[in-house]
């Protein structure tokens, strides 16, 4: 499990964020700040991000993006038109 701030965040319930970004086409705030992910799941994030058209503002603040989890955000928003606030 992950630990968050005022609880814990499962790796299935990431899992399932995951799946979100890719098929919601509601989602449109995510808001993970404070939420001490480690580099692994940001990635996964990042990596739904290539195919997200809805999704307009992703706050990352405060986890452990590192230099290869911001490396794939930053690979991800080539591909991403709809995302236009970005906190990391």
């Amino acid at each position: 499990s992950y630990i968050k701030q005022d609880g814990i965040i499962l790796l299935e319930k990431i899992e399932s964020l995951t799946i979100a970004l890719k098929l919601s086409h509601y989602l449109v705030i995510l808001d993970l700040k404070l939420a001490l992910l480690p580099t692994d799941l940001v990635i996964k994030i990042a990596e739904q991000l290539n195919n997200n058209t809805v999704l307009t503002s992703l706050d990352l603040h405060l986890n452990y993006v590192k230099d290869i989890g911001a490396k794939c955000i930053a690979s991800a928003l080539t591909n991403n038109s709809s995302l236009k606030y970005l906190d990391i």
